[in-house]
């Protein structure tokens, strides 16, 4: 009985070894481990940078196609001037999701291609340039409000009214 078990331990020791998805089987090369580690961050930090510009691309196609039914301060676009009338609320969040769809799509290319740089370099330098990455994609998720703002001043007046 004792060979038994130590001739199945061997069988499966070996068996653990050569099968593909083992941890046993990377004890041995630390360096295919840590890649496969990487690349794992790699990845998810690549789909943490997509994050961003996925969002705008769906909440843009959203606004701009309809604005929320009720002007509410929960959700949608919300500012003084945008929530002044039904008239404002709507324009407003036509074109703020116009441009917030617009600048997604541009900004995936620019989100994507500085991650392929940092490919197997490593966590601290995948982190880092996601880090980056997230804090730049900031200025266009905010950049439009401005611009929405200009233009709601520009064809209403301060009372919400239009200015034809």
């Amino acid at each position: 009985m004792p060979n038994f078990i130590l001739l199945f331990s061997h069988f499966s020791l070996i068996l653990s070894l050569t099968t593909p998805f083992s941890p046993l089987r990377y004890a041995w090369d630390f360096s295919t481990f840590e890649r496969r580690i990487f690349m794992g961050f790699w990845i998810f930090m690549c789909v943490t940078v997509l994050l961003i510009p996925f969002l705008m691309i769906s909440f843009g196609g959203l606004f701009s196609r309809s604005a929320p039914k009720e002007i509410n301060s929960a959700f949608g676009y919300r500012t003084s001037m945008s929530m002044k009338n039904a008239d404002t609320w709507q324009f407003a969040h036509h074109y703020f999701g116009k441009i917030w769809r617009t600048l997604g799509w541009i900004l995936i290319i620019p989100s994507v291609i500085p991650m392929l740089f940092v490919i197997g370099k490593g966590n601290d330098p995948v982190g880092n340039m996601g880090l980056i990455i997230t804090f730049l994609q900031l200025i266009p998720l905010i950049l439009p409000i401005f611009f929405t703002e200009k233009a709601l001043r520009a064809h209403f007046d301060r009372n919400g009214n239009r200015i034809f």
